[in-house]
């Protein structure tokens, strides 16, 4: 222990501190979380009657407690003294600079009462007698002053009490030893109807913040909701079977992608065949795909359903313009089965690719990604390209990322965790460990396949430095260099992360880029 005086707020020199900064203020959240440690001046608290609790060893010289005790019939019952125990053990600086110590306060400050205190053990215990059977349950914790500084005074009473209870221990001389303590209960201050919102409120937020990083790391399956968040179905109460209540000229369809997993389409054909289309069935509606206008296969972001208002108005806005859209839920989303998967949505994509080529004759085919789909689209690209040797028509990236890992990195969620210690390792690492990686910049790299990057640059979910790192990476890897376009849309419009497709001009940027490649 170290052994300067210690006055209002200042050590006359304080001993060096090994604990962050931030330490002590997570443990004044905890502490006022546990009960009620609001500084009150002593005279608030009405005394109750003295008594004799127990003797000194006589020869060991005088000493002075003030001791708080966690159990007493007219004491406040509330408080467990075990965290300042531990606090004097593992952290004695902290222990030092607790604001309760009263002023005067010798170094030697958290010497507790053998016998009295069994919840922890600390250093340097100071040795009684056996404890008197009305303080043996007590559990007390005190603050040591030196007799000399005690001369002339009956007691001890400090101006103010750091705690809304406990007990106030006074030694006075005795010619025998020293053999005379007297204690003097402490009620508890009245409690405040606010008190258990107010603990609720500073620890349950302070220690989901804390545990969150963990519990990524231990269980990275969790990780994978928070990716994904396709149980987010909304809109909710979707009739997924009926899609014409929501867009014009569609059909549902659901197509077995591998055993055991079925995913939900919907099909829009181009507008200048809605007359026609009335009243058709699915075998009308796959013959239209090979008359000659370009599919889209419409790969969506997380969360939500194919039905969800900005993949509506995608459906209208490039079915007005005279393309098939194919709209894919994968396995775990929407009315699919199966469950959410890197390797299962890129065989979920390659399936549909496959069910769309038998049935379209020369149209041509591209793939659509939007957001997380982006990954989703290059992933199933590269494969086709690599396995068979087929390169896909066209690749059209909305809101694009670079790989997984970087966008989560940059999405606004993680912000509240970019300065937390470890956090690359314990949360962004999870990411592979949870078998995600959607590494468009790695896929684009042996594409050859003509390549269109969209991005807003007011997109406050995926930055548009993304879109463009990717462009960068595509357009330095591709031979033929006027196979890839990256087109921006200005923040005057208001575009954001999802509404590029409520954009009138956006089907005439795709036209003239699939007319160039």
């Amino acid at each position: 222990m170290w052994s300067q005086p210690f006055r209002a707020g200042h050590w006359g020199a304080s001993p060096p501190n090994p604990f962050p900064t931030f330490l002590p203020v997570i443990a004044g959240v905890v502490l006022v979380a546990l009960g009620d440690i609001t500084p009150k001046p002593f005279s608030h608290f009405s005394p109750c009657p003295w008594s004799i609790a127990e003797s000194f060893v006589p020869g060991l010289g005088p000493r002075l407690w003030l001791c708080l005790s966690s159990w007493d019939s007219g004491c406040c019952p509330r408080v467990s003294v075990a965290p300042y125990c531990w606090f004097d053990l593992q952290l004695p600086a902290l222990a030092h600079s607790l604001p309760f110590l009263p002023p005067g306060v010798r170094g030697r400050a958290w010497e507790t009462r053998s016998g009295l205190l069994s919840p922890c053990v600390t250093l340097g215990l100071l040795p009684t007698s056996t404890p008197s059977p009305e303080a043996k349950h007590n559990t007390s914790v005190g603050i040591q002053r030196d007799w000399d500084q005690l001369v002339g005074k009956s007691c001890f009473q400090p101006s103010w009490l750091g705690l809304g209870m406990g007990r106030l221990l006074c030694c006075t001389p005795d010619p025998s030893g020293w053999e005379g303590c007297a204690e003097q209960c402490l009620p508890c201050r009245a409690q405040h109807s606010w008190l258990p919102g107010l603990r609720t409120l500073l620890l349950a937020p302070l220690l989901s913040y804390l545990s969150v990083p963990f519990l990524v790391r231990l269980f990275p399956s969790v990780l994978t909701k928070f990716v994904y968040l396709n149980f987010l179905a909304f809109p909710f109460f979707v009739d997924f079977r009926r899609p014409e209540l929501l867009v014009n000229n569609t059909i549902s369809l659901y197509l077995t992608t591998e055993p055991g997993v079925r995913v939900g389409i919907w099909h829009t054909v181009p507008g200048s065949r809605g007359a026609e289309a009335q009243g058709k069935d699915q075998r009308w509606y796959e013959e239209a795909l090979g008359d000659a206008h370009p599919v889209i296969i419409y790969l969506h972001g997380n969360g939500g359903t194919r039905a969800a208002s900005h993949r509506v108005q995608f459906l209208k806005t490039m079915g007005a313009a005279d393309f098939h859209i194919l709209a894919l839920d994968y396995r775990g989303y929407g009315d699919s089965t199966g469950h959410p998967s890197e390797s299962g949505f890129t065989t979920d994509v390659l399936a549909l690719y496959d069910w769309v080529k038998a049935r379209s004759g020369n149209s041509t085919v591209l793939f659509w990604g939007h957001s997380l789909g982006t990954g989703v689209a290059t992933n199933a690209a590269r494969k086709l390209q690599e396995e068979r040797g087929v390169q896909v028509d066209a690749v059209v990236l909305e809101s694009p990322y670079t790989n997984i890992r970087e966008a989560a990195a940059n999405i606004p969620i993680t912000k509240i965790y970019r300065q937390f210690p470890g956090f690359e390792s314990l949360i962004l690492d999870s990411m592979a460990r949870a078998g995600m990686f959607f590494r468009s910049d790695e896929n684009v790299k042996v594409l050859g396949c003509p390549l269109l990057i969209l991005h807003a640059e007011d997109d406050g979910v995926l930055p548009p430095e993304l879109g463009r790192k990717l462009y960068e990476t595509a357009h330095k890897a591709y031979r033929d260099k006027s196979k890839v376009k990256f087109i921006t849309f200005p923040e005057k419009l208001g575009l954001g992360h999802d509404y590029i497709s409520f954009n009138p001009e956006l089907p005439a940027l795709v036209k003239d880029f699939l007319n160039k490649k």
